[in-house]
């Protein structure tokens, strides 16, 4: 079956109609906005014609944690990329695996700033910055000769 625009009378979903039921954020690559959002949480997509959106769901790792990824990349949290997340309590860690020689951007939403960002090789550099305004941690990554780094990003305890 195919879906004419123009028979289209509710433009609306909700992530449970698309059979998840999670708590998140919702990411819009061209505003950059975020918002929380429940499964429930009603998503307009009322669109003019030729346009689109490009929307990112990103699961909360914990309440109030969420890894966005690399929006410029389709799949912005590839197993590829990112093959090993933990956490606890406190701390967020993850390895990401890139080419030498390359920058990459990560974003993370989190309600609360983090107390310090590391890296296991120190010949990989981050440069992090936290937007309190919109809640979203941007880790800039740089890899110089080794292509895969851990990553420790740590919180005060009662955040996570």
């Amino acid at each position: 079956d195919l879906l004419w625009p123009r028979r289209v009378k509710d433009s609306t979903l909700t992530f449970r109609e698309l059979g998840y039921p999670e708590n998140g954020v919702l990411y819009d690559f061209f505003s950059a906005q975020i918002r929380e959002i429940g499964p429930d949480d009603v998503i307009e997509l009322k669109l003019k014609r030729m346009e689109f959106k490009y929307l990112i769901f990103a699961p909360f790792l914990k309440e109030g944690l969420a890894l966005i990824g690399t929006p410029e990349k389709y799949v912005t949290c590839s197993n590829k990329l990112i093959p090993k997340i933990e956490i606890d309590s406190s701390e967020l860690r993850l390895t990401v695996d890139y080419s030498p020689d390359s920058s990459l951007k990560l974003l993370l939403y989190s309600r609360s700033a983090p107390r310090d960002v590391t890296l296991k090789d120190t010949s990989t550099t981050v440069k992090w910055d936290y937007n309190d305004a919109t809640q979203i941690l941007e880790l800039t990554l740089h890899f110089s000769t080794i292509p895969s780094n851990d990553i420790s990003i740590k919180f005060n305890e009662e955040v996570l």
